[in-house]
């Protein structure tokens, strides 16, 4: 009867699928291009930021792109090798904005510098280079996960690689050198998993919460004299106020190497910006266009071997995963041009689970719920 009761809780509860653990496919690689759109009607009215916890869904189906940018990855040519030595992966940027270089490994990514580089808003035309790296994405990451580091750069050119808006608050005559230094602490917290729904698709995610607090200084010189600060000035008359501190969450899925959404928001978690994958061939695509994959699994309630059947007869590319109520991945496999799969239970433990089927793009297009007694 507990059992009965059980099943038919999972009939109308609200299910979503956990991404407990993330891997290194969120990575890019060379072949990798991401489409990344601005969304222009971000705003509180249609983007909320939830507290921690599991079992979630967010729904932003009616986001409309404002802008949108396009990252080709690829390896340094031999301009950017000179520049970067370790540097392994970039992704060339239009003249307006500075092209970064990545050391990537089997567990971090990390921006090591750029050719050109941007200072709240201004395209500095000289090379950065970062005396940390920024650790840009980890894998793996899991539920409750935490990290800390430190980040930053110091950069002295000829003020004539400076905007002049930059120094055109300054009270002093125009230098011959500017430096910039920057440093910064960055928090990561893992704090929610859940559902992600994009205008493109529906997608299992882990949800990363970061905050920053940074140090700016600015410092401009005359010959041969020493550096005189001028950050109270410089900071003072930028078109984007300066802030120490910045709040972004980010949102992952293991299938997509890139972050489905980055939400920017302040302390008190207004929404400043949201970029969010877009899709160029599914432009207006709503869910029901997305093709779903009926499948059925039985016996439910089962005790040793669960057996699920894809009702379709050619599929590729499709993935399957089990979890349980607890948010934790039991079973995760590519089942391409599997119709039938046998699934040994005998040491799971008693309880509810999940089973989602996964298209190659990660999105979820099919989804039930059975018991293990």
């Amino acid at each position: 009867m507990k059992i009965l009761a059980v099943i038919l809780c999972l009939c109308i509860a609200h299910k979503t699928l956990a991404q407990d653990t993330i891997v290194r496919n969120i990575f890019p690689d060379t072949a990798t291009i991401a489409y990344i759109a601005m969304a222009k009607n971000a705003n509180n009215n249609t983007i909320r930021l939830t507290p921690k916890g599991g079992n979630q869904r967010w729904i932003y189906k009616n986001l409309l792109p404002q802008t949108i940018d396009t990252q080709r990855f690829a390896k340094p040519n031999r301009e950017g090798i000179a520049l970067f030595p370790s540097g392994n992966l970039t992704f060339p940027a239009d003249s307006n904005k500075a092209i970064p270089f990545y050391r990537k490994t089997d567990t971090l990514m990390t921006l090591i510098g750029s050719k050109g580089f941007s200072f709240q808003g201004y395209f500095i035309r000289n090379p950065l280079y970062l005396h940390t790296p920024v650790q840009d994405r980890r894998a793996p990451l899991r539920m409750g996960d935490t990290h800390m580091h430190n980040a930053g750069f110091m950069s002295a050119f000829p003020s004539t690689l400076a905007p002049d808006s930059l120094l055109r608050t300054s009270p002093f005559l125009v230098p011959d050198s500017v430096r910039i230094t920057s440093d910064w602490v960055r928090y990561d917290t893992i704090d929610a998993w859940g559902i992600l729904e994009l205008p493109d698709g529906n997608y299992p995610v882990i949800r990363e919460r970061r905050k920053e607090k940074t140090k700016a200084k600015v410092e401009i010189k005359y010959g041969a004299k020493a550096w005189q600060d001028v950050t109270t000035f410089v900071l003072a008359g930028l078109t984007e106020p300066f802030r120490n501190q910045r709040f972004y969450t980010y949102f992952w899925s293991n299938l997509i190497p890139q972050p489905l959404m980055v939400i920017e928001s302040d302390s008190l978690d207004n929404i400043l910006n949201v970029q969010y994958k877009f899709n160029p061939q599914t432009v207006g695509l709503i869910e029901n266009a997305i093709e779903k994959i009926e499948f059925t699994l039985y016996p439910n309630p089962v005790s040793d071997r669960l057996h699920i059947d894809i009702l379709k007869e050619k599929h590729e590319g499709i993935y399957l995963q089990i979890i349980n109520a607890q948010g934790q991945s039991v079973y995760y496999q590519n089942i391409i041009h599997q119709n039938n799969i046998s699934i040994v239970l005998n040491n799971w433990a008693q309880g509810v689970y999940f089973a989602f089927i996964l298209d190659k793009q990660g999105r979820l297009i099919g989804e039930k719920a059975f018991v293990k007694k």
